[in-house]
């Protein structure tokens, strides 16, 4: 670390150098071992696990005396190729580590590596000594191309493998020779991690003692006694007194589960960190206890072996919040994987070559850097010489010491301080992922206990709350910020981490609140404790809620359910939604039990009043269409049930509050689906024809069958996207069937109310949107361009193209100019102004011509788009994150079909919205209303027109009020 103050006697992640000899302790046992073994035999193997301190010893405890005796040492790492690097460490030594020769040394032509040895002893007149630290090495490089990560495979595959085998070949030759020559003057040590000493049997052919004892070295963690010398000595040489109390805690902390070895890379970890933390002329067991109480927590008991991790993730924590810049701090989670290997050695990396690949779609990166601007902003510095990591490579270097840099192979290289840290990268990686969301929080916590959380910020701080730590207030307001937003998962997630007290009293707060009671209702009864089900009794009291409360728990299907429903029965103005709730659980087939309870309160209810028995809850609350058969065609088109003629405002209440805050912060999907589309009424008379009305599946699908032939009477004729892969295949122009399709959807009936609403939500509802919402729809017609343009209502529009130059991509209609494909959604900048907009999934009709025309209709389409292709990744960065971080308003949109099911998969992936998100759909089918729920999706079975004039008289309420 750079710093004013007087050096430390410990090396927290370096090793010792040979000008620390006069601090190098605990080692004097060993050092005469080495010493005498090298004196007597020319190849030493030095093994230990890692952490123990072998290359400390070699350059703090051997050399200096080797060459003090009149030896030249040299000191080398291995990589790809050894003779080449013990060319360079010796004709180009470092000069405060290498051997510095008073006369420049040649390196002989034309003569082997054994014979450049004797060259180069003859020319000092010295035995020579080399030291191959690291030598594990040797036997990691070369790998198959395949086990080689990132650019550093690119970089093997310039060089051929049997070349590679060959200078192994070489070099264990060599060695060999080195070994069996009694006269040489050349002496080898190999120093390396223990689980690869087995791997030292390439040797054994020419080398057949290379096991034996004489021929090696394992060097074991300190005994007390050598631990003891390492703690106080190197103090003392500082003029510093470490108590004998320090020692005896520190030995007894950091004993190997209770046996007698201390690690003495955990020991300078801690060492050097009570140095730096002290104060006087002496080191007290009040230091140490202090320095063990991490974060506020109790002091770390003996035995528990943990202390240097955590002394070492604290400082290495505190050094990383020091890094301010957003860039360097991404940078540090991408490259920290990177330093080590999948066999857990320090990995020695090429700096261009990691430049290279963290420019070229780093995964870990774009992990991390979710804002596409950003990303490619960043990239584009990467590409420039790659000053962005050189810098943060040289703070890690300079300020921390983490890393090491240096030439090798004449490539600039960085590596690791110590392999102690390898095992520990995924968890700093971790740690580095946590400094961004801890500032979040901290900016969140200076806003005042008023103001929650938004839902990005609630979403950045949850995702790291594993690696994070929280007070009490914090965590409430993280529940409040959750619950606020109905952000589910994380609501639960901050449920378990806050105070009892505090999250019921939340919870109350919310249920005071007609903006945030929805949530809170939700989440009560998903709780479904006494305690949760006693606050939501409470909900009873306020005319507002009880109503969506009773709606909500009636799908609990449970014993506490039951005695809710007849609760809320009790109160006159809720007895029909009570019995409608009761009627509802008494249909489960999951909890038997539980249904035939709530069959036989129902009963009694009735008899108690007979009149409730007349009223059907389901038509006369809710204003719900029971279809009867479902058109379950692929295309997504069929006719509306005649619409009801009452929707329970009070039930929705709470849900519209929802969708509108929603709507005004320009953060909702709003996804148009098959009910939608025909919402606009039935053909005149009921039999369909081209240019009246927009035509269903059925009807569409009839009709391309009668212009293409299609077998009559077959069983698949009702199937659209059947008849029109045969409309495909069958006709001898292809683009007869894009004219039928654009014959059928040329009509431009009257737009319904909820397509009149919809440019007036997208644009934020009161006008006052950051950014424009966006609309999903999966229909062939041109029914909202129609609506944003007879509105005045500039908007994007995206249109999927399934056939064409340009196929498998999306095609953008700007407000303003020409359209233009999405070639590179990663890097597409077009989408500005801040404008709504729309994204046409299945591609349909074009008003701008039929050039523009494009349908996701036959099967081929269908595989093209949903398995081959992932059409979510096909939208520019902005619009898919933005899918994955919002909350859905799904309108008239079935999730039966397995299409449909994929297409959402492909939106979330494999996890449920974080957000809470609502279906309408005219359908009451029990199916659809399951598949939801699975998919964490609340649905309303209600009128659609119904549903879109509540709705906008909730946004007309709004602006009132403003």
């Amino acid at each position: 670390m750079q710093n004013t103050e007087p050096e430390s006697p410990y090396k927290f992640l370096h090793y010792y150098r040979k000008k620390d000899r006069d601090i190098f302790f605990g080692r004097k046992g060993e050092t005469r071992v080495l010493l005498s073994d090298v004196a007597v035999t020319r190849l030493v193997v030095l093994f230990a696990k890692t952490g123990t301190g072998k290359t400390s010893l070699i350059n703090a405890g051997v050399r200096p005396i080797l060459e003090e005796e009149g030896y030249a040492t040299f000191f080398i790492r291995v990589k790809r190729d050894p003779i080449e690097s013990a060319r360079r460490a010796i004709l180009d030594p470092d000069p405060e580590e290498g051997f510095v020769p008073d006369n420049p040394l040649e390196w002989p032509a034309n003569m082997d590596f054994a014979g450049c040895l004797e060259s180069i002893a003859g020319q000092l007149n010295k035995d020579i000594v080399l030291f191959f630290d690291q030598f594990e090495e040797f036997f990691i490089y070369p790998l198959k191309e395949a086990e080689l990560p990132g650019a550093e495979a690119e970089a093997e595959r310039l060089i051929d493998r049997e070349e590679q085998m060959r200078r192994r070949r070489d070099f264990i030759s060599n060695v060999a020779t080195i070994y069996h020559n009694e006269k040489s003057r050349v002496h080898l040590v190999f120093s390396m991690r223990e689980e690869w000493f087995v791997e030292l049997d390439v040797f054994r052919d020419l080398i057949p003692k290379i096991f034996h004892n004489e021929s090696n070295l394992r060097l074991r963690w300190f005994n007390p006694a050598q631990a003891r010398d390492a703690i106080k000595l190197p103090a003392k040489k500082f003029g510093i007194e470490v108590e004998d109390e320090v020692v005896d805690r520190l030995i007894a902390d950091l004993s190997d589960n209770g046996k007698t070895e201390i690690e003495p890379a955990q020991l300078q970890i801690v060492c050097d960190t009570l140095w730096w933390s002290g104060d006087g002329d002496s080191i007290t067991l009040e230091d140490y206890v202090r320095l063990g109480k991490l974060d506020g927590e109790a002091a770390v008991a003996p035995g528990k072996g943990s202390i240097a991790r955590r002394i070492l993730f604290k400082r290495l924590g505190r050094e990383f919040e020091e890094i301010k810049d957003d860039e360097q701090l991404q940078l540090l989670y991408a490259l920290l994987p990177k330093l080590g290997t999948p066999w857990k050695t320090k990995y020695v990396r090429d700096i261009n070559g990691l430049v290279k690949e963290l420019a070229s779609d780093d995964p870990a990166l774009r992990e991390v850097v979710t804002d596409d601007m950003a990303y490619q902003a960043l990239v584009e510095k990467l590409k420039r010489g790659g000053e962005p990591l050189r810098r943060l490579i040289g703070r890690l270097r300079d300020h921390i010491g983490f890393v090491r840099t240096g030439m090798r192979d004449n490539l600039e290289v960085v590596e690791l301080a110590h392999d102690y840290l390898v095992g520990n990268l995924a968890d700093l990686q971790a740690q580095v992922r946590a400094i961004p969301p801890r500032r979040t929080l901290e900016e969140v916590m200076g806003r005042g206990d008023g103001v929650p959380a938004t839902p990005d910020e609630v979403e950045t701080i949850s995702e790291s709350a594993d690696v994070l730590t929280f007070t009490a207030g914090q965590a409430r307001k993280m529940f409040r910020s959750a619950l606020a937003h109905g952000l589910e998962p994380y609501t639960g997630l901050w449920f378990r981490r806050a105070k009892e007290d505090d999250t019921w009293e939340v919870l109350r707060q919310c249920l005071e609140h007609l903006e945030t009671s929805s949530y809170a209702i939700h989440f009560l009864a998903d709780l479904g404790s006494p305690r949760a089900y006693e606050l939501l009794e409470s909900a009873l009291e306020k005319e507002e809620v009880a109503s969506y409360a009773i709606e909500v728990v009636s799908r609990k299907e449970s014993d506490r359910a039951v005695d809710f429903l007849l609760t809320a029965a009790r109160r006159p103005e809720l007895f029909r939604a009570a019995r409608k709730g009761l009627k509802r659980v008494g249909k489960t087939a999951r909890r038997v039990a539980v249904a035939e309870r709530a069959r036989r309160e129902l009963a009694r209810l009735d008899e108690a009043n007979p009149r409730a028995r007349g009223a059907d809850p389901i038509t006369a609350d809710l204003g719900v269409i029971v279809t009867g058969e479902a058109d379950t065609g692929t295309g997504e088109f069929f006719r509306p049930a005649p619409e009801a003629e009452t929707l329970a405002a009070e039930v929705l209440a709470p849900h519209f509050k929802s969708v509108i805050k929603s709507v005004g912060e320009g953060r909702i999907i709003m996804f148009l689906g098959a009910e939608a589309h025909c919402s606009n009424g039935g053909a005149p008379g009921g039999v369909w024809s081209p240019g009246h009305t927009l035509p269903s599946a059925r009807e569409l699908a009839a009709h391309v069958a009668a212009r293409f032939n299609y077998p009559p009477g077959h069983p698949d004729a009702r199937d659209l996207s059947r008849v029109a892969q045969y409309a495909w295949m069958a006709a001898p122009d292809r683009g007869e069937l894009y004219s039928a399709l654009r014959e059928a959807f040329k009509a431009e009936p009257e737009l319904s109310r909820l397509h009149r609403l919809l440019p007036r939500l997208a644009a934020g509802g009161t006008g006052t949107a950051p950014v424009g919402n966006l609309l999903l729809t999966a229909g062939y017609d041109d029914l909202l361009e129609r609506a944003f343009g007879e509105q005045g209502v500039p908007f994007h529009l995206l249109t999927y193209l399934a056939r064409g130059k340009h196929a498998g991509k999306f095609l953008h209609f700007k407000p303003e100019g020409d359209p233009a494909p999405i070639e590179s959604p990663l890097e597409y900048r077009g989408l500005s102004g801040g404008y709504p907009v729309i994204v046409k999934i299945s591609g349909g009709i074009n008003r701008h011509g039929p050039e523009y025309d494009s349908f996701v209709i036959t099967e081929d389409d269908y595989i093209e788009q949903l398995s081959l292709l992932d059409v979510v990744g096909l939208l520019p960065l902005t619009l898919a994150a933005r899918m994955r971080r919002s909350p859905f308003l799904f309108l008239g949109y079935s999730p039966r079909t397995w299409n449909a099911r994929v297409l959402l998969q492909r939106i979330w992936g494999r996890r449920r919205p974080s957000h809470q998100s609502w279906a309408i759909q005219n359908s009451h089918d029990p199916i659809e209303r399951a598949l939801w729920r699975e998919m964490g999706v609340e649905p309303f079975s209600v009128s659609l027109d119904s549903y879109a004039a509540e709705l906008e008289r909730h946004v007309d309420e709004q602006l009132q009020e403003i």
